[in-house]
């Protein structure tokens, strides 16, 4: 019963450390998405502007 208690938070621990992680990767995605899409709106301004 005690060894099951030291496991189990550990397998929790990775759990949320898993989901936290899936969540970071997906937002880095998006900021570099927009990241890249405002620098092209801007080249194009830039362009426009000559």
């Amino acid at each position: 019963m005690f060894a099951l208690h030291v496991i189990h938070p550990r397998v929790r621990l990775r759990k949320i450390i898993d989901k936290v992680l899936r969540l970071e990767s997906f937002y880095s995605g998006v900021y570099v998405h927009m990241l890249l899409t405002w620098q092209d709106v801007t080249l194009e301004r830039s362009t426009w502007a000559d």
